[in-house]
């Protein structure tokens, strides 16, 4: 076929206006996966620019965006846009990133295919025309009346809710989702008295973006010398009743949004830092990979996201100075160091001398091949004073990166205390991973295709095997819903998004998991034997549980005859669970007692 114009589309686009597209000599090419799927669906003959890009620019684009998304360092940015001593710009890095790397696939698969293509007529999405024009002037837009997606990560939330048997999913923009929780939390805060439990004879701890849920066996621990304060300005604390009944029966208190004085409008300039960001040359020069620039193109983005974020972060600043003034904190914990109000409350206690503990809240892949992305991503101690990490393993790859021993405390994880065990074995539960925002190999529709695929032929297999499935998905709420296509294969699973995993545990017969995740751990304090399906490719090394035999690793090929080898050979099941409980050993410590060591470790700060 003699081809001679390139249509290049994403998902902002109608598959009518395809349609009328005269398509006898054209070429299709789709950038995501949303569209991929579409003109699959209606049998519209097409190619995916995944095959524009080798794995090796992808690697580079993945290390270059991180030095990108931390553009408030610059030198001529860095001073001036502080604000109490605290970066602005930096306080959202994360939700830039976010936005930043499928965008980055975008460009340089559209770079390589215009490169490909450079005599042929383009028509193209609305979205794409400002990276489209920087190749071609031969190009035209099909969907001029669309309107652009200018949303951020974090503007809104997706909230699943289960009604007649089906997961029906809204999104919450962020201001109702701050009202809903203000609204609660102020007024069981006149119903539970909390602030009445604080004891100036105690020392107080602050603990920062904690789920009551998880943590319970820390917080309804009978402790008697310390004041322990939530201080939850983006995850809400009372998420169910069961969240009510903790705070109730805890001797924890909170601050809600009735603490806080409010000051007159903050006369701090927020256009002079968009000015210095408009006519920035170092920012220039620093949007830019292989030769390629992109600061045009992504400068109004980054402005927009600072017009929304910046006052907001000026007000949280104001906020958390005034807590950290009313109370005399002996110490701080929190789950990360990136996030936005994470980074307000650790440039407030660094100067008052709070010690900082960075307490570890999953298992990774612990290969030397993540430490960059764990600095980045904020897990590893950079301004902590402290990192308390559940076992040896941890503890050892910490000290060998650099962390001074004294630093790292071995604790053990309060969440895996007082687990309690029973023999209801009913059916076989598959968690599944999670497709980040913020990986570019995540973005590939033939790595979407593939881990969709992959659920769907576990579903089969086990509906083949004549036995019962529950499916618990990731709880992030940008995890892609499989739900769907698993109840086609098998109408009678249950599909699980929120909720208490360790009740499923408890009761499954075995455990499928995709690729690697903490669940491989909880798996084997339930004593369950535990099937990791590999679907990724080990972009940062083989994860630690995989080399030490942690769980039980197979193909999607191999599936069926690894189960039944677990069901029906108790020799090869016992000596699996020996190799998990072996690996749990050397990963966790303290179990049933680490709310105990955790409490000990803070009294001596």
């Amino acid at each position: 076929m003699s081809i001679n114009q390139i249509i290049i589309i994403d998902n902002s686009i109608e598959i009518s206006k395809i349609k009328n597209l005269e398509l006898s000599n054209s070429k299709i090419i789709t950038v995501d996966y949303e569209i991929h799927k579409k003109l699959n669906d209606e049998k519209i003959e097409h190619f995916i620019s995944d095959d524009f890009l080798d794995q090796k620019l992808l690697i580079k684009i993945q290390k270059e965006s991180y030095k990108i998304a931390k553009w408030y360092n610059t030198p001529e940015i860095s001073e001036k846009i502080t604000y109490n001593s605290i970066n602005l710009g930096g306080l959202f890095y994360i939700e830039f990133h976010a936005f930043m790397i499928p965008f980055l696939k975008k460009l340089f698969e559209i770079y390589y295919i215009c490169k490909e293509y450079k005599n042929y007529k383009i028509f193209t999405s609305k979205n794409l025309i400002s990276i489209i024009k920087k190749h071609t002037s031969d190009f035209e837009c099909i969907n001029p009346e669309s309107l652009e997606n200018s949303d951020f990560l974090y503007d809104s939330l997706p909230i699943t809710k289960k009604i007649w048997n089906q997961n029906l999913k809204i999104n919450l923009s962020r201001k109702n989702i701050k009202q809903i929780k203000n609204f609660s939390e102020n007024f069981m805060k006149k119903i539970l008295d909390v602030d009445k439990r604080i004891s100036k004879n105690n020392k107080s701890v602050l603990f920062v973006e904690f789920d009551l849920n998880k943590f319970q066996n820390l917080f309804l621990h009978p402790q008697k010398k310390f004041n322990f304060i939530l201080y939850n300005r983006r995850r809400p604390i009372f998420i169910n009743k069961k969240s009510i009944n903790i705070l109730k029966d805890s001797k924890c208190s909170y601050i809600s949004e009735n603490n806080f004085k409010k000051y007159r409008k903050n006369d701090f300039e927020v256009s002079q830092i968009i000015n210095l960001i408009e006519n920035s040359g170092e920012l220039k020069k620093l949007f830019e990979i292989d030769s390629i620039n992109f600061w045009d193109e992504l400068k109004p983005k980054l402005i927009n996201l600072s017009k929304k974020r910046i006052p907001e972060a000026i007000t949280e600043i104001d906020y958390a100075k005034q807590i950290f003034e009313k109370y005399q904190f002996s110490s701080m914990v929190i789950l990360s160091e990136s996030g936005f109000n994470e980074q307000i409350v650790i440039e407030l206690a660094k100067k008052q001398g709070i010690p900082i503990i960075l307490l570890q809240h999953g298992m990774g892949p612990e290969s030397r091949e993540t430490l960059n992305l764990k600095k980045f991503d904020g897990v590893w101690p950079i301004k902590s004073d402290y990192i308390c990490v559940w076992g040896n393993i941890v503890r050892k790859i910490s000290s060998e990166n650099g962390i001074n021993e004294n630093k790292i405390i071995e604790v053990g994880n309060p969440v895996f205390d007082n687990l309690s065990k029973c023999k209801n074995k009913e059916y076989v539960l598959l968690t599944t991973s999670w497709l980040t925002n913020n990986q570019i190999f995540d973005y590939s529709a033939k790595k979407i295709l593939n881990y969709e695929k992959t659920i769907e032929e576990i579903a089969k297999i086990i509906k083949k095997l004549n036995l019962e499935l529950v499916v618990k998905l990731h709880p992030a709420p940008s995890e892609r819903d499989v739900g769907k296509s698993i109840s086609k294969t098998m109408p009678k699973a249950r599909i699980v998004k929120d909720g208490n995993i360790h009740e499923l545990i408890n009761n499954c017969r075995l455990m499928i998991v995709t690729d690697f995740s903490t669940t491989i751990l909880e798996g084997t304090l339930f004593e369950k034997p535990v099937i990791s399906v590999r679907i990724k490719e080990e972009y940062y090394g083989t994860p630690i549980v995989f080399e030490k035999n942690g769980c039980h690793v197979s193909t999607i090929n191999e599936l069926d005859e690894s189960i039944e080898k677990i069901l029906k050979d108790k020799d090869f099941e016992k000596s699996l669970l020996a190799k998990q409980k072996k690996f749990l050993k050397q990963y966790v410590s303290h179990i049933n007692n680490s709310t105990d060591k955790f409490i000990e470790f803070i009294s001596k700060l």
